[in-house]
């Protein structure tokens, strides 16, 4: 068994600035998976990333508000938060 603990204890957050606009806050969430990222990210209202693609995908979960996502040229979507559901 592996045990993750999640986040950097005693480290700040870290906001977010070469890809965003808006004020953006992350945090990794789990260390050490070779080729996989997985973080804690918080918008602000009016927030958002620029233009970009991930090359193994991505897989984002709203947990609070909403956001827009969408595939390059294609037909924008709403992603509400979880408890919306």
């Amino acid at each position: 068994m592996i045990i993750c603990r999640g986040g950097n204890p005693g480290l700040p957050t870290q906001q977010r600035t070469d890809t965003f606009t808006g004020l953006v806050f992350g945090d990794p969430v789990l260390a050490g998976v070779e080729g996989v990222l997985i973080n804690d990210v918080f918008f602000a209202p009016g927030a958002r990333t620029y233009w970009h693609s991930h090359e193994r995908g991505q897989f984002l979960t709203v947990v609070s508000g909403s956001g827009l996502i969408c595939q390059h040229g294609g037909e924008v979507h709403v992603n509400l938060a979880l408890r919306h559901r």
